[in-house]
């Protein structure tokens, strides 16, 4: 969760909130 949700917010190319 933490990962994935640190890797989305740092890409603003593809704004993919994935928590």
């Amino acid at each position: 969760m933490g990962r994935k949700g640190l890797s989305c917010a740092g890409r603003k190319q593809r704004p993919k909130p994935q928590f």
